[in-house]
């Protein structure tokens, strides 16, 4: 039985958004301070309400930073304007023309697509967005340990090898607690990439 994919507008409206803590994503500056990634064009898709966003341009990020969920921009356009910082914030998942990336933040996107062919197309435009030897820095939910009663959609070390591989060299897959607000926090992974 398939699920319904989630209406995204509706989970803003009413708050119901257990990955927005608020705050930015720690697995992202932890990457960006440990790799380590000099300020450089990213792009960030599902930005959410641009908590991310906002703090890699104020790191000196050149940021993009995209969403499907038109409540979600309107959130972002707001704390935006309030941080008075530089992001150019736009609709949909991947942006249709413009410069390639040095570096692509997904918190949760390509675990929520639905279905493998929907990854594997994920993958592939991941990868025309970025320059040759770009960063991809995905966090999954993950399959390891029994599945808590909420948390995201989980995924196997294998799936995500086997989705990535044709386009991307795997440099990191560290297993890794989500940050959300949820009772327990659920197991993930951190996937950093480079593009081949």
């Amino acid at each position: 039985m398939s699920r319904l994919p989630p209406d995204w507008d509706e989970r803003y409206q009413s708050g119901e958004t257990p990955w927005d803590t608020g705050r930015p994503c720690g697995h992202l500056q932890r990457t960006v301070q440990q790799h380590p990634i000099a300020p450089c064009r990213v792009l960030e898709v599902g930005c959410g309400t641009g908590t991310n966003a906002i703090w890699l341009s104020e790191q000196g990020f050149s940021v993009v930073a995209t969403d499907i969920s038109d409540e979600a921009l309107a959130l972002a356009r707001e704390k935006v304007a309030r941080a008075q910082v530089d992001v150019s914030l736009q609709r949909g998942t991947f942006p249709e023309a413009g410069q390639r990336s040095e570096l692509l933040f997904d918190r949760g996107c390509f675990h929520s697509l639905g279905s493998l062919a929907a990854r594997v197309r994920f993958a592939h435009r991941a990868a025309e967005q970025l320059e040759p030897d770009g960063l991809w820095l995905s966090l999954m939910g993950s399959k390891d340990g029994p599945a808590p009663e909420h948390g995201p959609p989980r995924l196997a070390a294998l799936e995500i090898v086997s989705l990535v591989e044709p386009h991307f060299e795997i440099l990191v897959l560290e297993s890794v607690l989500f940050e959300a607000k949820l009772p327990a926090p659920p197991r993930g992974w951190r996937c950093l990439m480079k593009r081949r």
